[in-house]
Protein backbone atom coordinates (compact mmCIF):
# COMPACT_ATOMS: atom_id res chain seq x y z
CA UNK A 1 0.00 0.00 0.00
CA UNK A 2 1.97 3.23 -0.96
CA UNK A 3 1.61 6.50 1.09
CA UNK A 4 0.03 8.52 -1.38
CA UNK A 5 -3.43 6.40 -2.22
CA UNK A 6 -6.35 6.59 -5.08
CA UNK A 7 -9.25 7.67 -3.20
CA UNK A 8 -11.23 4.61 -4.39
CA UNK A 9 -9.07 1.94 -2.77
CA UNK A 10 -9.66 3.71 0.62
CA UNK A 11 -12.56 6.04 -0.07
CA UNK A 12 -15.97 5.30 -1.00
CA UNK A 13 -17.42 8.44 -2.76
CA UNK A 14 -20.53 8.24 -0.26
CA UNK A 15 -17.61 8.52 2.56
CA UNK A 16 -16.09 11.56 0.80
CA UNK A 17 -19.63 13.23 -0.05
CA UNK A 18 -20.32 12.70 3.56
CA UNK A 19 -17.31 14.37 5.06
CA UNK A 20 -17.25 16.81 2.72
CA UNK A 21 -20.56 18.10 4.16
CA UNK A 22 -19.18 17.24 7.77
CA UNK A 23 -15.88 19.33 6.77
CA UNK A 24 -18.08 22.09 5.50
CA UNK A 25 -20.36 22.45 8.57
CA UNK A 26 -17.93 22.55 11.19
CA UNK A 27 -15.88 24.89 9.10
CA UNK A 28 -18.98 27.00 9.16
CA UNK A 29 -19.39 26.86 12.70
CA UNK A 30 -16.33 27.06 13.91
CA UNK A 31 -14.64 29.45 11.21
CA UNK A 32 -15.78 32.72 12.94
CA UNK A 33 -14.12 31.85 16.35
CA UNK A 34 -10.97 30.95 13.94
CA UNK A 35 -11.13 34.19 12.22
CA UNK A 36 -9.38 35.79 15.46
CA UNK A 37 -5.89 34.10 14.78
CA UNK A 38 -5.79 35.91 11.74
CA UNK A 39 -7.86 38.97 12.73
CA UNK A 40 -6.31 39.99 16.38
CA UNK A 41 -9.14 41.84 18.19
CA UNK A 42 -8.46 43.38 21.83
CA UNK A 43 -11.91 43.85 22.94
CA UNK A 44 -12.64 44.42 26.59
CA UNK A 45 -14.85 41.21 28.50
CA UNK A 46 -16.06 43.55 31.57
CA UNK A 47 -12.76 44.12 33.63
CA UNK A 48 -10.82 42.00 31.43
CA UNK A 49 -8.79 42.83 28.36
CA UNK A 50 -8.12 39.68 25.90
CA UNK A 51 -4.53 40.01 25.59
CA UNK A 52 -2.85 36.97 23.08
CA UNK A 53 0.39 35.82 24.06
CA UNK A 54 2.13 35.81 21.44
CA UNK A 55 2.40 39.53 22.37
CA UNK A 56 4.83 38.38 24.68
CA UNK A 57 7.57 37.84 22.04
CA UNK A 58 6.75 40.77 19.58
CA UNK A 59 6.93 43.20 22.73
CA UNK A 60 9.82 42.02 24.27
CA UNK A 61 11.89 41.93 21.21
CA UNK A 62 10.25 45.29 20.28
CA UNK A 63 11.80 46.66 23.73
CA UNK A 64 15.27 45.61 22.35
CA UNK A 65 14.57 48.14 19.59
CA UNK A 66 13.41 50.37 21.74
CA UNK A 67 16.20 50.91 24.27
CA UNK A 68 14.42 48.96 26.77
CA UNK A 69 14.90 46.03 29.06
CA UNK A 70 13.75 43.25 27.03
CA UNK A 71 11.46 42.41 30.22
CA UNK A 72 10.05 45.45 30.91
CA UNK A 73 6.42 45.07 32.29
CA UNK A 74 3.34 44.39 29.76
CA UNK A 75 1.72 46.88 31.46
CA UNK A 76 3.93 49.58 30.36
CA UNK A 77 4.37 47.90 26.90
CA UNK A 78 0.51 47.22 25.92
CA UNK A 79 0.44 50.99 26.46
CA UNK A 80 3.25 52.25 24.39
CA UNK A 81 2.75 49.94 21.67
CA UNK A 82 -0.99 49.41 21.56
CA UNK A 83 -1.94 52.65 23.19
CA UNK A 84 -4.50 50.07 25.59
CA UNK A 85 -4.76 50.06 29.11
CA UNK A 86 -5.15 46.66 31.70
CA UNK A 87 -7.51 46.81 34.56
CA UNK A 88 -4.86 46.23 37.72
CA UNK A 89 -7.59 43.86 39.14
CA UNK A 90 -7.90 41.52 36.15
CA UNK A 91 -6.02 38.20 37.43
CA UNK A 92 -5.58 36.69 34.11
CA UNK A 93 -3.09 39.37 33.20
CA UNK A 94 0.73 38.33 32.98
CA UNK A 95 2.81 41.06 34.31
CA UNK A 96 5.78 40.07 32.47
CA UNK A 97 6.94 37.84 29.55
CA UNK A 98 6.53 34.36 30.97
CA UNK A 99 8.65 32.86 28.09
CA UNK A 100 12.58 32.50 28.15
CA UNK A 101 15.08 34.59 26.31
CA UNK A 102 15.42 32.30 23.72
CA UNK A 103 12.19 32.71 22.56
CA UNK A 104 12.01 36.56 22.64
CA UNK A 105 14.10 35.87 19.59
CA UNK A 106 11.42 34.23 17.67
CA UNK A 107 10.02 38.05 18.08
CA UNK A 108 12.39 39.44 16.33
CA UNK A 109 11.88 38.96 12.79
CA UNK A 110 8.20 40.51 13.92
CA UNK A 111 9.00 43.35 15.72
CA UNK A 112 9.21 45.94 12.93
CA UNK A 113 5.55 44.92 11.40
CA UNK A 114 2.14 45.85 13.39
CA UNK A 115 1.10 43.89 16.08
CA UNK A 116 -1.85 42.77 14.25
CA UNK A 117 0.13 41.65 11.08
CA UNK A 118 2.93 40.07 13.00
CA UNK A 119 0.46 37.69 14.98
CA UNK A 120 -1.32 36.31 11.80
CA UNK A 121 1.79 36.11 10.47
CA UNK A 122 2.97 33.68 13.00
CA UNK A 123 -0.13 32.30 12.56
CA UNK A 124 0.29 31.18 9.35
CA UNK A 125 4.01 30.04 10.12
CA UNK A 126 2.29 27.66 12.85
CA UNK A 127 0.57 26.00 10.18
CA UNK A 128 2.59 25.46 8.24
CA UNK A 129 4.84 23.69 11.04
CA UNK A 130 1.72 21.81 11.78
CA UNK A 131 1.61 20.59 8.39
CA UNK A 132 5.36 19.54 8.32
CA UNK A 133 4.80 17.90 11.20
CA UNK A 134 2.05 15.23 10.05
CA UNK A 135 3.77 15.07 6.78
CA UNK A 136 6.82 13.80 8.43
CA UNK A 137 4.86 11.51 10.95
CA UNK A 138 3.32 10.01 7.91
CA UNK A 139 6.54 9.35 6.43
CA UNK A 140 8.46 8.51 9.44
CA UNK A 141 6.04 5.59 10.52
CA UNK A 142 4.68 4.74 6.73
CA UNK A 143 1.05 5.41 7.66
CA UNK A 144 -1.38 5.16 4.46
CA UNK A 145 -2.48 8.43 3.20
CA UNK A 146 -4.98 10.33 0.38
CA UNK A 147 -5.68 13.66 -0.14
CA UNK A 148 -9.14 12.99 1.65
CA UNK A 149 -8.31 11.98 5.02
CA UNK A 150 -7.39 15.52 5.33
CA UNK A 151 -10.92 15.83 5.71
CA UNK A 152 -11.61 13.94 8.94
CA UNK A 153 -8.19 15.76 10.25
CA UNK A 154 -9.22 18.96 9.40
CA UNK A 155 -12.92 18.12 10.81
CA UNK A 156 -11.29 17.41 13.90
CA UNK A 157 -8.63 19.80 14.35
CA UNK A 158 -11.36 22.18 14.10
CA UNK A 159 -13.05 20.80 16.90
CA UNK A 160 -9.82 20.57 19.35
CA UNK A 161 -10.60 22.88 22.24
CA UNK A 162 -6.43 22.79 22.69
CA UNK A 163 -5.32 23.92 18.99
CA UNK A 164 -8.56 26.58 18.87
CA UNK A 165 -6.76 28.10 22.13
CA UNK A 166 -3.24 27.43 20.58
CA UNK A 167 -4.53 29.48 17.24
CA UNK A 168 -6.07 32.55 19.28
CA UNK A 169 -3.23 32.64 21.39
CA UNK A 170 -0.48 32.74 18.93
CA UNK A 171 1.03 30.02 20.93
CA UNK A 172 4.66 28.19 20.60
CA UNK A 173 3.38 24.63 20.65
CA UNK A 174 3.48 23.83 16.95
CA UNK A 175 6.93 25.10 16.43
CA UNK A 176 7.97 22.55 19.68
CA UNK A 177 6.11 20.07 17.88
CA UNK A 178 7.88 20.32 15.02
CA UNK A 179 11.62 20.33 16.90
CA UNK A 180 10.53 17.24 18.64
CA UNK A 181 9.31 15.19 15.36
CA UNK A 182 12.27 16.30 13.98
CA UNK A 183 14.78 15.17 16.87
CA UNK A 184 12.68 12.05 17.05
CA UNK A 185 13.08 11.65 12.95
CA UNK A 186 16.59 12.30 13.34
CA UNK A 187 17.02 9.73 15.97
CA UNK A 188 14.80 7.83 13.56
CA UNK A 189 17.89 7.68 11.16
CA UNK A 190 20.52 7.90 13.77
CA UNK A 191 21.35 11.52 12.64
CA UNK A 192 22.58 11.92 16.34
CA UNK A 193 24.08 15.37 16.06
CA UNK A 194 21.12 16.54 14.67
CA UNK A 195 18.75 15.30 17.32
CA UNK A 196 20.85 16.58 20.00
CA UNK A 197 20.45 20.06 18.27
CA UNK A 198 17.10 20.23 17.82
CA UNK A 199 16.51 19.38 21.88
CA UNK A 200 18.45 21.70 22.67
CA UNK A 201 16.66 24.63 20.88
CA UNK A 202 13.62 23.25 21.80
CA UNK A 203 14.77 23.16 25.17
CA UNK A 204 15.93 26.99 24.54
CA UNK A 205 12.59 27.78 23.91
CA UNK A 206 10.91 26.62 26.44
CA UNK A 207 12.62 25.04 29.01
CA UNK A 208 10.33 21.80 29.84
CA UNK A 209 11.49 19.79 27.02
CA UNK A 210 15.06 19.71 28.17
CA UNK A 211 13.17 16.10 29.80
CA UNK A 212 13.42 14.66 26.51
CA UNK A 213 17.53 14.75 27.17
CA UNK A 214 16.23 12.05 29.69
CA UNK A 215 15.44 9.33 26.53
CA UNK A 216 18.80 10.53 24.90
CA UNK A 217 20.81 9.40 28.04
CA UNK A 218 18.49 5.80 28.49
CA UNK A 219 19.42 5.69 24.82
CA UNK A 220 22.74 6.12 25.27
CA UNK A 221 23.31 8.39 22.83
CA UNK A 222 26.38 10.59 24.23
CA UNK A 223 26.97 11.88 20.69
CA UNK A 224 23.21 13.39 20.79
CA UNK A 225 23.92 14.37 24.55
CA UNK A 226 27.32 16.12 23.91
CA UNK A 227 25.66 17.19 20.98
CA UNK A 228 22.94 18.89 22.29
CA UNK A 229 24.56 20.48 25.70
CA UNK A 230 26.76 22.29 23.25
CA UNK A 231 24.17 23.80 21.22
CA UNK A 232 22.28 24.65 24.11
CA UNK A 233 25.16 26.71 25.31
CA UNK A 234 25.74 28.19 22.17
CA UNK A 235 21.87 28.89 21.67
CA UNK A 236 22.12 30.19 25.09
CA UNK A 237 25.34 32.42 24.25
CA UNK A 238 24.27 34.24 20.78
CA UNK A 239 20.66 35.11 22.73
CA UNK A 240 22.44 36.55 25.63
CA UNK A 241 24.55 38.62 22.82
CA UNK A 242 21.59 39.86 20.50
CA UNK A 243 19.37 40.36 23.95
CA UNK A 244 22.04 41.51 26.42
CA UNK A 245 23.23 39.23 29.39
CA UNK A 246 20.75 41.42 31.73
CA UNK A 247 18.02 39.46 29.99
CA UNK A 248 18.60 35.93 31.65
CA UNK A 249 19.22 37.92 34.99
CA UNK A 250 15.99 39.45 34.29
CA UNK A 251 14.54 36.46 33.52
CA UNK A 252 15.87 34.14 36.03
CA UNK A 253 16.02 36.48 39.59
CA UNK A 254 12.64 38.75 38.59
CA UNK A 255 10.31 36.56 35.39
CA UNK A 256 10.66 32.76 37.07
CA UNK A 257 9.83 33.78 40.83
CA UNK A 258 7.03 35.69 39.56
CA UNK A 259 5.56 33.32 37.06
CA UNK A 260 5.87 30.66 39.64
CA UNK A 261 2.48 31.38 41.22
CA UNK A 262 0.81 29.98 38.33
CA UNK A 263 1.39 26.32 38.82
CA UNK A 264 -1.07 26.02 41.54
CA UNK A 265 -3.75 27.41 39.21
CA UNK A 266 -6.95 25.09 38.19
CA UNK A 267 -6.03 24.72 34.67
CA UNK A 268 -2.61 23.35 35.34
CA UNK A 269 -2.89 19.75 33.70
CA UNK A 270 0.03 18.06 35.01
CA UNK A 271 0.77 16.08 37.76
CA UNK A 272 3.04 18.68 39.49
CA UNK A 273 0.17 20.88 39.65
CA UNK A 274 -1.60 18.56 41.70
CA UNK A 275 0.64 19.07 44.21
CA UNK A 276 0.93 22.87 44.54
CA UNK A 277 -2.84 22.98 44.48
CA UNK A 278 -2.75 20.68 47.34
CA UNK A 279 -0.08 21.96 49.30
CA UNK A 280 1.08 25.72 47.94
CA UNK A 281 -2.28 27.32 46.31
CA UNK A 282 -1.04 31.02 46.15
CA UNK A 283 -3.19 32.61 43.58
CA UNK A 284 -6.74 31.95 41.91
CA UNK A 285 -7.70 32.45 38.87
CA UNK A 286 -12.39 32.56 37.94
CA UNK A 287 -14.26 30.70 38.36
CA UNK A 288 -12.56 28.21 40.31
CA UNK A 289 -11.16 29.02 44.04
CA UNK A 290 -8.84 26.64 45.19
CA UNK A 291 -8.55 25.69 48.82
CA UNK A 292 -5.00 24.13 49.99
CA UNK A 293 -5.32 20.79 51.93
CA UNK A 294 -2.28 22.73 54.19
CA UNK A 295 0.23 25.60 53.00
CA UNK A 296 3.26 23.53 52.87
CA UNK A 297 5.19 24.63 49.96
CA UNK A 298 8.09 22.00 50.90
CA UNK A 299 5.53 19.48 50.75
CA UNK A 300 4.64 20.42 47.17
CA UNK A 301 8.09 21.08 45.71
CA UNK A 302 8.75 17.12 47.31
CA UNK A 303 5.58 15.65 46.05
CA UNK A 304 6.62 17.43 42.71
CA UNK A 305 10.40 15.93 42.79
CA UNK A 306 9.05 12.55 43.86
CA UNK A 307 6.78 12.07 40.79
CA UNK A 308 9.93 13.61 38.27
CA UNK A 309 11.90 10.36 39.96
CA UNK A 310 9.04 7.97 39.77
CA UNK A 311 8.44 9.08 35.97
CA UNK A 312 12.10 8.56 35.23
CA UNK A 313 12.55 5.36 37.31
CA UNK A 314 9.63 3.89 35.03
CA UNK A 315 10.95 5.35 31.77
CA UNK A 316 14.31 3.50 32.77
CA UNK A 317 12.46 0.64 33.39
CA UNK A 318 10.69 0.34 30.14
CA UNK A 319 13.75 1.06 28.23
CA UNK A 320 15.06 -2.23 29.01
CA UNK A 321 12.44 -3.91 27.76
CA UNK A 322 13.00 -2.68 24.58
CA UNK A 323 13.07 -5.72 21.76
CA UNK A 324 13.28 -3.67 18.23
CA UNK A 325 14.02 -0.56 16.89
CA UNK A 326 10.81 0.04 16.85
CA UNK A 327 10.54 0.75 20.41
CA UNK A 328 12.87 3.38 20.71
CA UNK A 329 9.39 5.16 19.02
CA UNK A 330 7.29 3.92 21.74
CA UNK A 331 9.81 5.14 24.48
CA UNK A 332 10.16 8.16 22.66
CA UNK A 333 6.45 8.61 23.04
CA UNK A 334 6.62 7.80 26.30
CA UNK A 335 9.33 10.77 27.51
CA UNK A 336 6.91 13.28 25.47
CA UNK A 337 3.95 11.89 27.71
CA UNK A 338 5.55 11.69 30.89
CA UNK A 339 7.67 15.59 30.28
CA UNK A 340 3.67 16.96 30.22
CA UNK A 341 3.20 15.09 33.57
CA UNK A 342 5.70 16.60 34.94
CA UNK A 343 6.31 19.83 33.74
CA UNK A 344 5.81 22.82 36.76
CA UNK A 345 2.65 23.80 34.41
CA UNK A 346 1.32 22.12 31.37
CA UNK A 347 -1.49 23.98 29.72
CA UNK A 348 -4.52 22.73 27.79
CA UNK A 349 -2.14 24.00 24.50
CA UNK A 350 0.33 22.19 25.45
CA UNK A 351 -1.41 19.04 24.28
CA UNK A 352 -1.16 19.17 20.85
CA UNK A 353 2.63 18.11 21.66
CA UNK A 354 0.46 14.35 21.84
CA UNK A 355 0.32 14.49 18.18
CA UNK A 356 3.24 11.99 18.03
CA UNK A 357 2.75 9.95 21.17
CA UNK A 358 -0.97 8.92 19.97
CA UNK A 359 0.37 8.82 16.50
CA UNK A 360 2.90 5.47 17.72
CA UNK A 361 0.32 4.59 20.09
CA UNK A 362 -2.16 4.41 17.45
CA UNK A 363 -0.23 2.13 15.25
CA UNK A 364 1.60 0.01 17.80
CA UNK A 365 -2.11 -1.11 19.14
CA UNK A 366 -3.66 -3.65 17.18
CA UNK A 367 -6.99 -3.73 16.06
CA UNK A 368 -9.87 -5.27 18.16
CA UNK A 369 -9.91 -5.57 21.69
CA UNK A 370 -10.14 -2.35 24.10
CA UNK A 371 -7.12 -0.63 23.08
CA UNK A 372 -7.91 1.77 21.00
CA UNK A 373 -11.30 2.32 22.01
CA UNK A 374 -10.01 3.69 25.58
CA UNK A 375 -7.12 5.90 23.99
CA UNK A 376 -10.20 7.28 21.87
CA UNK A 377 -11.88 7.75 25.33
CA UNK A 378 -8.66 9.36 26.82
CA UNK A 379 -8.08 11.90 24.15
CA UNK A 380 -12.14 12.95 23.91
CA UNK A 381 -11.01 13.91 27.30
CA UNK A 382 -8.26 16.23 26.49
CA UNK A 383 -9.68 17.40 23.13
CA UNK A 384 -12.85 19.44 25.03
CA UNK A 385 -12.62 22.40 26.74
CA UNK A 386 -10.62 21.25 30.24
CA UNK A 387 -13.27 24.01 32.04
CA UNK A 388 -16.25 22.47 31.23
CA UNK A 389 -14.70 18.66 31.85
CA UNK A 390 -13.98 19.82 36.02
CA UNK A 391 -16.93 22.19 36.02
CA UNK A 392 -19.00 18.99 35.26
CA UNK A 393 -17.13 17.18 37.73
CA UNK A 394 -17.66 19.52 40.23
CA UNK A 395 -21.60 19.35 39.39
CA UNK A 396 -20.98 15.49 39.83
CA UNK A 397 -19.72 16.23 43.68
CA UNK A 398 -21.81 19.04 44.45
CA UNK A 399 -19.16 21.42 44.60
CA UNK A 400 -19.90 24.84 46.83
CA UNK A 401 -20.87 28.18 45.36
CA UNK A 402 -19.12 30.97 47.21
CA UNK A 403 -20.70 33.85 48.15
CA UNK A 404 -18.45 35.93 45.92
CA UNK A 405 -19.59 36.70 42.58
CA UNK A 406 -16.10 36.67 40.85
CA UNK A 407 -16.14 32.99 41.27
CA UNK A 408 -18.12 30.06 40.68
CA UNK A 409 -16.68 27.23 42.69
CA UNK A 410 -14.74 26.29 45.52
CA UNK A 411 -12.82 23.12 45.26
CA UNK A 412 -12.21 21.00 48.20
CA UNK A 413 -9.06 19.14 48.06
CA UNK A 414 -10.75 15.99 47.64
CA UNK A 415 -12.69 18.03 44.68
CA UNK A 416 -9.00 19.13 43.52
CA UNK A 417 -7.85 15.17 43.67
CA UNK A 418 -11.30 14.23 41.52
CA UNK A 419 -13.63 16.75 39.54
CA UNK A 420 -10.25 19.38 38.55
CA UNK A 421 -7.62 16.52 37.66
CA UNK A 422 -10.02 14.52 35.42
CA UNK A 423 -7.49 15.71 32.28
CA UNK A 424 -4.49 15.06 34.38
CA UNK A 425 -5.73 10.85 34.90
CA UNK A 426 -6.26 11.12 31.12
CA UNK A 427 -2.67 11.91 30.48
CA UNK A 428 -1.78 8.96 33.32
CA UNK A 429 -3.84 6.99 30.66
CA UNK A 430 -2.45 7.87 27.97
CA UNK A 431 1.06 7.33 29.84
CA UNK A 432 0.10 3.40 30.85
CA UNK A 433 -1.24 2.55 27.62
CA UNK A 434 2.21 3.89 25.66
CA UNK A 435 3.88 1.50 28.51
CA UNK A 436 2.13 -1.22 28.00
CA UNK A 437 2.95 -0.53 24.13
CA UNK A 438 7.19 -0.82 24.57
CA UNK A 439 8.48 -3.86 23.91
CA UNK A 440 5.20 -5.15 22.61
CA UNK A 441 5.33 -7.39 19.43
CA UNK A 442 2.69 -5.94 16.59
CA UNK A 443 1.55 -9.70 15.99
CA UNK A 444 0.64 -10.55 20.18
CA UNK A 445 -2.99 -10.60 20.66
CA UNK A 446 -5.16 -7.20 21.38
CA UNK A 447 -4.78 -5.93 25.20
CA UNK A 448 -7.85 -7.40 26.79
CA UNK A 449 -8.27 -10.24 24.66
CA UNK A 450 -6.98 -13.99 25.29
CA UNK A 451 -4.37 -15.75 22.87
CA UNK A 452 -6.44 -18.47 20.68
Amino acid sequence: MTVMEQPTQRWHWRHILLWLLLTGLVCWWRGPAYRRAFEVEFYPSGSLLFLPDFFQEWASARNRFCGLPSYTSQGITLERYLGLWHNPNDPFFIEFNAHPPTAVLLGVPFAGLRFADGFALWNVLALVFLAASFGLIVWQLGLPFSFWDLLPAITLLLLCYPFWHQMVHGQLNLLLLLLFIGAWAADRNRHPHWTGTLVALATAIKLFPGFLFVYLLLRREWTAVRTGLLALLGITALTALILGPDAYRSYFLEVLPHTSQWRSEWPNLSLSGIWFKLFDSSKHLPPIEIQPLVHAPALALLGTICTMLAVTAILALAARRLRSAGDWDSLFALTIIGMLMVSPITWDHYLLLLILPVAVLWQRLPRGGVGREVVALLLAVLWIEPRMVMEHGLILLDAAHPANDHYRWIATPLETLTALSIPSYALVGLFVLTLLAVGRNKSEPPMGQAES
